[in-house]
């Protein structure tokens, strides 16, 4: 069985979410250490294979992340940093 973090709801309201949140939730897991496939991403989110990994390509193109032997990691060491 698959362990579901308690910061998802619950099936069967992930198609409810809008873009902003599923980014976000999966932002949040990758942060914590999570390596997630393109199919548990869009298992967690109740997107398809193709929306998740659409989505997981803009991410990476602004955050840290990266697809490393097909799972989506955090670039570890590499924080988020801003200057006001």
């Amino acid at each position: 069985m698959e362990y579901v973090p308690s910061v998802l709801p619950p099936d069967d309201n992930r198609r409810d979410l809008n873009a902003h949140q599923k980014a976000g939730m999966i932002t949040f897991l990758l942060i914590g250490g999570s390596e997630i496939t393109t199919d548990g991403i869009a298992n967690l989110t109740g997107l398809t294979w193709e929306g998740a990994e659409f989505m997981m390509n803009m991410l990476s193109g602004v955050l840290p992340i990266l697809k490393v032997d097909g799972k989506w990691q955090w670039m570890k060491g590499r924080g988020l940093r801003i200057r006001a």
